[in-house]
């Protein structure tokens, strides 16, 4: 499996279509562009970070019909903004050719190929047996640390198989937890 940090900010995506045009995203809603009220902040990061050049890069790349890009914007003016920045950030955790996620190590390539790498969430395994990984401990109690964006407290983990795997009952394999102590010392 890999482990990476749970990000607590706001859910975030791009994605190019094949007809050309690209969508900014929070959850499973486009972001409408409307230059006449303002630039959203999910537009303005895009452009600032180069996310809009990137994601139709991949699909030229790899020929997908579609290219999705998943990650979290965090920072300023989001949540509680917990690490205490002066602007807003992205990371990456997810992308999808024409529909179907990447496999972690495919993801670890893309990221490199098309520079995104410094900005993944932070990993804390990669390529690791979830038993060994826990040594003895609960996933409810591996949730906890200290976060690696320089909070005191993680807001949790994700656990996802090194290769994509799809079960009828539950669907995409991945477990997200929040870590209790987090919930506590934030209130959220």
């Amino acid at each position: 499996v890999m482990v990476s940090e749970k990000i607590e900010g706001t859910n975030y995506s791009c994605t190019a279509f094949k007809d050309g045009a690209v969508s900014v995203n929070q959850r499973r809603h486009a972001i409408k562009e409307m230059p006449e009220q303002g630039e959203h902040d999910f537009w303005k990061i895009s452009r600032e970070k180069g996310i809009l050049e990137m994601v139709k890069n991949i699909q030229m790349d790899t020929n997908a019909e579609d290219v999705t890009i998943r990650g979290e914007m965090y920072g300023r003016g989001i949540q509680k903004n917990l690490y205490g920045l002066k602007a807003k950030e992205l990371v990456f955790f997810d992308l999808m050719l024409t529909g179907v996620y990447v496999n972690v190590e495919q993801f670890f390539g893309y990221a490199e190929k098309f520079g995104f790498k410094s900005m993944l969430v932070p990993i804390l395994a990669v390529d690791v047996y979830l038993d060994d990984w826990l040594a003895g401990k609960t996933v409810q109690q591996a949730a906890g640390g200290k976060s690696k964006l320089g909070f005191d407290y993680r807001e949790g983990i994700v656990i996802k198989p090194m290769v994509e795997q799809f079960h009828s009952d539950v669907g995409r394999l991945i477990i997200k937890h929040r870590d209790a102590e987090y919930l506590t010392v934030t209130g959220l």
